[in-house]
């Protein structure tokens, strides 16, 4: 075909023979990966399939509108080169260039990237390159082929850092660990710090004066020679004494005034009720009437100890009691208050 006039071209040559060294025959055939070019001033470039015959030596020469001619949109597509059945490969054809097939490496099929060209004074056209006010980086953005392109031409993706921490520049300084060695133990007995003097302890015994949080009330009631001597240190009523002196049931409601007859009143008639009245004493109603009086309510016994905190010894805390415990926050020191 006539090749359009005002536009780059290159060429495209090969010569083809076979393993006996005898030229081959056959066609030779340039199909273009778009279908047109556009030129400002001479309009729309249909693109068709060229083809030529090799010759006697087995040799042809093609000549082929350049893809990636700077007046042209777009830029970066490819021509498809096919001789007889053999493979086909593709090229970018540089204006101007002359592509050998026998040292030319193929690349991949490409419909290439539009190309920005603006009308110039006087109607011409201006292409990217010719744009005055444009960096070179900002010319390569422009006519970048793909996004790999792209990157390469602002320096993405090509950093050299090695991954290492040590080539970092501006990071913190990390503290030198001490070896485990000089914090740890190494699991001997002999190593431990404030350790007995012998292992296992020789048997030992201790007093009541030893047990540093050992109430008053506690002292007494490991000293009490007898039960009674133990309830006394309690605060037992005679009911409560005789309650624990009790040797079965009927004793033990002897002891709180409340007959057999009671007991079984409010088995029979179930507990509806439980009152004190003015006298101090417990009445009980059944369901079915019967009024019981299971006796007077003892005496509320002493308090037991109670614990306190704060920051340092203390001093007078209001409310206390002697017995009671008081723990120093501070250094955790426990204190029995007199």
């Amino acid at each position: 075909m006539a090749l359009p006039a005002g536009l780059d071209t290159g060429t495209v040559k090969g010569t083809y023979v076979n393993a006996k060294g005898e030229p081959l025959s056959g066609k030779v055939t340039a199909t273009p990966s778009i279908p047109v070019v556009k030129v400002p001033g001479k309009g729309v470039v249909a693109l068709d399939t060229v083809s030529v015959d090799l010759d006697k030596s087995g040799s042809f020469t093609l000549p082929l509108i350049a893809t990636d001619d700077p007046d042209a949109d777009p830029i970066g597509w490819t021509w498809t080169v096919q001789v007889g059945k053999l493979p086909a490969a593709s090229f970018a054809l540089a204006p101007g260039q002359t592509v050998d097939m026998s040292s030319a490496q193929p690349v991949q099929s490409s419909k290439g990237v539009p190309n920005v060209i603006i009308g110039g004074a006087g109607g011409g056209a201006t292409t990217v390159d010719g744009l005055t006010d444009a960096t070179a980086v900002g010319k390569q953005l422009v006519k970048a082929p793909d996004a790999a392109a792209a990157r390469q031409a602002i320096g993405a993706g090509t950093s050299s850092f090695s991954g290492a921490y040590s080539d970092l520049t501006g990071k913190p300084t990390i503290p030198t660990v001490p070896p485990l060695a000089a914090v740890a133990t190494s699991g001997n007995f002999n190593d431990l710090a404030n350790r007995p003097t012998q292992f296992p302890p020789a048997p030992h015994n201790h007093t009541l004066a030893d047990v540093p949080a050992i109430t008053p009330l506690g002292q007494q009631l490991a000293t009490a020679s007898s039960a009674g001597d133990a309830q006394t240190a309690i605060g037992a009523t005679t009911v409560g004494k005789a309650l624990f002196a009790a040797s079965d049931q009927v004793a033990a409601q002897s002891a709180l005034g409340v007959s057999a007859a009671d007991i079984q009143a409010v088995k029979d008639g179930a507990l509806k009720s439980a009152t004190i009245n003015n006298s101090g004493r417990l009445i009980l109603t059944t369901v079915s009437g019967a009024v019981i009086d299971a006796g007077a309510i003892g005496q509320a016994g002493a308090r037991g100890a109670s614990w306190f905190v704060g920051n340092g010894a203390p001093g007078s805390i209001a409310g206390s009691q002697p017995g009671d415990q008081y723990l120093d926050l501070s250094t955790g020191d426990i204190h029995t208050l007199s």
